[in-house]
Order: C-alpha cells, then sequence, then structure tokens
C-alpha cells in the first residue's frame, strides 16, 4: 500500500465526514489534508438503489452508495485500489441484504468487551460495509431498581450503551438491542432477588405479573438508550417451559399454548414502548419435535399456531452447523409458514474451541447465505457465541464478520478476493490467519483442516495427575509435540508481520507453546510411571518444571491483553483455569518427587487405569470426576 492518501468531500455532508474522521487510520486515507499522499476529490451520490459503485478519474472518484456504512466500504474500496497502483477504474456492487452485522455473545461465557474494542470493532464493520451490531446480553446492562442484575457481570451502563449507540450511529451502523425474555437467565436468577420470578433455575415464571412488571423494566432500560426501534427479545431453548413451578401451579398445558400467551404479553410490552420485536424462531421447532432437535425436516407444526403467531414479530432461524443448502431451503421455507419474513443467523466458528474453526467458517456461511439471496431474505446475523470458551481471542471473529459482508456485496465466496479485503479491512494477512485454525488439526485427528475435535482446548484443561484424556495420544506423542513446537514458532513469525493484532498471534504462540508440553504430560507421566525404576519418572521433573513454567508465561501475557480488551469482571474464571494448571503441575512434582524419594509407596493417581480413549472437552470433565467441577464450567 501507497502513503494516506487525502480525501476531500466536494459535498458539505457533516454525517459523512465525521464517520471518515473516525476511520482514518482504518481506510488510510486523512480528511486533513495533511497526508503526504495523493489528493483525491470524492462525491457521494445517495441512491435509494441497492448499489454500490466507486469510479476513479484524474484524482475525482464519485462513490454512488444507498446507506452510510456502504458508503464507508466505497472509500474503503477507492483506498485500496489506489494502493494497487490503479489511477483509473470503476468498481460495482451490489448488496443483497439489507440488514447486516455482527452479534457479539457478552453474556453466556465471561469476557464483556470494553467500550474502546466494542467501537474498534464498529470500525472494521464500518469498513467492511456492515449496517449492524448488536451485543448479547442476558444480565450485562443495567436496569434501575434491580442492583443483582448483572452483578459482578461487567454490565454496561446506561452511559455507555448510549457511547456506543452514538459511536455505532457516527458510522452507519444500527446498534440493536437483543436480550433474553423467557430463558437463558440463570446468572441473574441465581440471586435470592428473584425468588417467585423463576419457573426453574434458568427460565422465567411465565403468566406471573411480577414477571412482566421485570420484563417491562428490561425492555425499557435495553431500548432507551439506543436510536433504533428494533429489539432482539430471545426466547430460545427454554426446553423445560410448562414443568417445574408453573406445572405445579397450573397444570398441564400445550408448550405451544404457553408459549404464544407469554409471546403475546411481551409483544404487547414492546408496542407500548414504540418497539418492534423479533425472536430466536427455535421453541417452536423443537416444540413440535416433543422437545428433541431443532433441527428436523419432518416436524409439522400445527395449522393452529401458525395462524396464531404474531405477523408484526420477526422470527430469526440460527443455523450454524451445516453446508446442506437443500436444508437451508426446506427450513427457510418452514418459517415462511408463520407468515412472516425471517431473518437469518449463521456463525463464526469460534466458541467451542480455542482456535477458530476457519474452514468450517467459510464453508457453512457461503451455503447459507447463498440460499438466503435466493429466498429473499433480507436480513442476517453474524452470531458469535461464547458458551463455555473465550479462550478464543475476540478477533478472530473478524473472519465471520467479512465474510458475511463479502457474501452480501460480492456473492458466492471466492479466495483471491476474499484474501484481498481481508488484508485491507484487517490489516491481517490471510494465509497466517487461516493457519490459525491449524492448532486444533492434530495430524491423524482432522480431516481437510477441518478437525474433528476441539483438541487443543480438552488438552489444555485436562488435569495433569488426573488425565481423563491421558491415553488418547497413545502412541504419538512424538507427533503431538512437534506439532504445537512448530506452529508456537510460526506464530510468533505471524506476529512480527501482523502489527496491528500483534497480540492475537502471540497469544497463540504461548497457547501452543503450552499445548507442546501440557497435550502429552499425563500420557507421558503414566507411561514412566510404569518403569519401576523410577528413572523415566525422574526425567518428568524437567518436562513438569518447563510446564509450569511455560503456563505463568501465557497467564502473564494473556492477563494483560485481557484486561486491555475486555472489562475486568471475568478473568477471575482465567485465574482459576490457568491457575488450576501451575497448582496441579505443582502438586505433580511433589508427587512424583515423593514417590522417588521413597516416601511414597505408589502414586495412585497414576496408577488407577484409565478407560479406553475417554474424549470430552467440557471443562467440569476434565479437571476432575467430582460433582463440584461442574461448578465454574
Amino acid at each position: 500500500m501507497e502513503k494516506k492518501i487525502n480525501i476531500i468531500l466536494t459535498s458539505d455532508n457533516e454525517e459523512l465526514s465525521k464517520g471518515l474522521v473516525i476511520l482514518e487510520s482504518d481506510l488510510g486515507i486523512s480528511v486533513s489534508g495533511q497526508a503526504d499522499g495523493r489528493t483525491v476529490t470524492v462525491t457521494p451520490v445517495k441512491t435509494e438503489e441497492m448499489l454500490l459503485k466507486v469510479e476513479m478519474k484524474d484524482n475525482k472518484a464519485v462513490i454512488t452508495y444507498h446507506e452510510k456504512a456502504h458508503f464507508y466500504r466505497g472509500v474503503g474500496l477507492l483506498s485500496e485500489h489506489i494502493g494497487y497502483g490503479e489511477n483509473e477504474f470503476s468498481v460495482t456492487e451490489n448488496p443483497r441484504f439489507t440488514l447486516n452485522g455482527g452479534m457479539y455473545d457478552i453474556a453466556q461465557a465471561n469476557a464483556v468487551i470494553n467500550v474502546e474494542n466494542v467501537k474498534r470493532i464498529l470500525r472494521k464493520e464500518a469498513v467492511m460495509g456492515l449496517n449492524m451490531f448488536m451485543l448479547y446480553c442476558e444480565d450485562n446492562y443495567e436496569i434501575d431498581g434491580y442492583p443483582y442484575f448483572g452483578y459482578m457481570r461487567g454490565r454496561y451502563s446506561k452511559a455507555e450503551m448510549r457511547e456506543i449507540d452514538d459511536y455505532a450511529y457516527t458510522l452507519g451502523i444500527e446498534l440493536i438491542p437483543c436480550i433474553q425474555t423467557l430463558a437463558h437467565l440463570q446468572d441473574a436468577l441465581r440471586w435470592p432477588a428473584y425468588n417467585g420470578m423463576r419457573m426453574d433455575k434458568d427460565t422465567l415464571f411465565v403468566g406471573e405479573e411480577k414477571v412482566y412488571e421485570f420484563i417491562e423494566e428490561m425492555i425499557k432500560s435495553a431500548s432507551e438508550c439506543v436510536r433504533t426501534k428494533r429489539i432482539h427479545i430471545g426466547m430460545d431453548e427454554a426446553g423445560h417451559l410448562g414443568e417445574g413451578e408453573y406445572l405445579r401451579k397450573h397444570g398441564h398445558r400445550r408448550r405451544f399454548d404457553i408459549m404464544l400467551e407469554h409471546l403475546d404479553r411481551v409483544k404487547g410490552i414492546c408496542t407500548k414502548l414504540g418497539l418492534k420485536p423479533m425472536i430466536w424462531s427455535d421453541m417452536f421447532f423443537s416444540t413440535a419435535n416433543n422437545g428433541g432437535s431443532y433441527y428436523n425436516k419432518d416436524i409439522v407444526i400445527p395449522q393452529d399456531v401458525l395462524d396464531s403467531y404474531p405477523k408484526d414479530v420477526q422470527l430469526v432461524y440460527w443455523d450454524y452447523y451445516r453446508a446442506d443448502k437443500d436444508f437451508y431451503r426446506t427450513y427457510i421455507d418452514r418459517h415462511y409458514e408463520f407468515g412472516t419474513k425471517p431473518v437469518f443467523a449463521g456463525g463464526v466458528h469460534t466458541w467451542y474451541s480455542i482456535a477458530p474453526w476457519v474452514y468450517s467458517s467459510i464453508e457453512y456461511t457461503d451455503a447459507a447465505l447463498q440460499v438466503c439471496a435466493e429466498k429473499n431474505i433480507d436480513e442476517v446475523i453474524c452470531t458469535i457465541w461464547g458458551d463455555d470458551n473465550t479462550a478464543a481471542h475476540i478477533y478472530t471473529t473478524l473472519q465471520g464478520l467479512q465474510l458475511f459482508a463479502e457474501c452480501s456485496f460480492n456473492g458466492a465466496y471466492n479466495e483471491k478476493e476474499f484474501a484481498k479485503r481481508f488484508k485491507f479491512c484487517t490489516g491481517i494477512d490471510y494465509n497466517d490467519f487461516m493457519d490459525l485454525g491449524t492448532l486444533e488439526c492434530l495430524p491423524n485427528f482432522h480431516t481437510n483442516n477441518h478437525p474433528h475435535y476441539t483438541t487443543s482446548k480438552s488438552f489444555l484443561w485436562t488435569d495433569v495427575l488426573l488425565g481423563l484424556n491421558d491415553n488418547y495420544f497413545e502412541g504419538q506423542c512424538e507427533i503431538v509435540e512437534e506439532h504445537y513446537k512448530v506452529w508456537a514458532k510460526k506464530y510468533g513469525e505471524y506476529a512480527e508481520r501482523n502489527e496491528e493484532f500483534k497480540n492475537m498471534f502471540l497469544y497463540y504462540k504461548h497457547v501452543a507453546e503450552v499445548l507442546e508440553y501440557k497435550a502429552t504430560i499425563g500420557n507421558r507421566l503414566m507411561n514412566a510411571y510404569k518403569d519401576k525404576t523410577k528413572e523415566a519418572l525422574k526425567l518428568m521433573l524437567p518436562r513438569l518444571e518447563e510446564l509450569r513454567t511455560r503456563t505463568k508465561a501465557l497467564i502473564d501475557f494473556y492477563r494483560d491483553d485481557w484486561y486491555a480488551t475486555n472489562k475486568p469482571f471475568g478473568w477471575e474464571i482465567f485465574d482459576f483455569r490457568f491457575g488450576a494448571i501451575v497448582a496441579r503441575t505443582e502438586s505433580a512434582i511433589s508427587r512424583v518427587t515423593k514417590y522417588i524419594n521413597g516416601e511414597l509407596d505408589e502414586i495412585e493417581e497414576l496408577a488407577y487405569p484409565r478407560v479406553d480413549r475417554l474424549y470430552t472437552s467440557g471443562y467440569g470433565f476434565l479437571v476432575s470426576a467430582s460433582r463440584i467441577s461442574y461448578v465454574p464450567s
């Protein structure tokens, strides 16, 4: 890329100018006239057509755009092509989706992105041309009169939400509240303050008046800090709706009826407040499937339910795990049967592993969004979930945002063109980024860069001495260790040439360095223990010491990166988890040393027979077989 270009708008457009000032660095431009590159005059032409066109000749450019975020993408295209040495060009794109952007889960795990990094993500969205952003909040926002709502969970204050909305608005991005008004509220409902409002540990006691008073306050608080009149009110995965306390009070009732009654009450609150709601759609499908899977082509939803569904509440069809276009076609048609045009939500695959599943994200997103365009779906959401894992670096999600942008503006995925756009919009080398996914692709445990398991996560958390996965790599220790050693070195090299996101690559370098020793430590300990001369165990002590050293280095690095990226609440989980690795490594050193010195007759943990190739990645299963290990997971 050449030096920054000076941009001079030919029209006095204060709104566009404000956004350009914010995006100067991201777009590689200057609007102050002080850059040492060439000067280009830009004429913005707004059109009602879903069109983005960038024309350049003799240092004069015309950008025809439909909306503000598209204009900023257009300036990015202008800067990009000039950087390639092009002096005259014309680029035309036809965005296929009217609403398109990311939804970041800051509720289900332990990472609440701080305001400055939310703004950083919004800038990347604007450069990509995305026009929507959601923060998925369960109890991570402020409600007057409910101090235990989001207590010690890093909730956003109302002032912070207004600040984020102002920033998003300047960039042409609609900040849509995304909350829960039925289930997924276990973090709030755990407190005694909510006695009488829970049907079970996760779900509100529908039908109770004080529950609807509470929901009204939730919706008021979530919506009063933003400009939009749209709101996502959740209502997914309430698998025990109608059971527990509800069943005891009301007896058995058809779950469809309970769901529709509750939706009607909550929709009434939205109408009263002048809001347009959307909900996740799975409860209607899973209920029709007798409480089973959301995904079943043979599901029959009763006609009276389809007729009764409120047509002014959008259904959001979420689907993250398939490349089957025929299935998408069928399920989009099934959503249309409700009499309202659905929204589609796909996902970027970062939430169940340490490293992103980069090829899965491409395959699933490309298939889904091609069908969405074919089926006239106008609005799509790129979801980024947390679940049990914020061990994936937050900026590995940028690939997903770029995928959603390019599939809208340019159609089917094209690797060569995607790589160029990704480099411009994020500053990250595409091949370097794709190599992050290789961390999960252990030799003999993947196919075509699609990992079969979340192996790195599993072997990072598994206990050093109890090792529920210890014999999984029987006979392959050297292969596994070499894999992590090689990639630790490469990630360190990538960090040096991807300056803006250097810390992301350094994080994976540290993780790989730990896994070089951690992934096979239990296997090696068990095999060494079988050597009754104790000589093999003596050789394990330096390995254990090195594991402890590397884990402490990872903690020190990631702690600083975490506090720079997220709110402090939630880091304690990693203190627990990483600290447990250190503590259990020290216990292993103590146990092995005492056994070698004859102070122990046996190391019972290592003598205990392992079940053949037990595999799991759930944290509570990896650290202990004790019941209380489930608490932090």
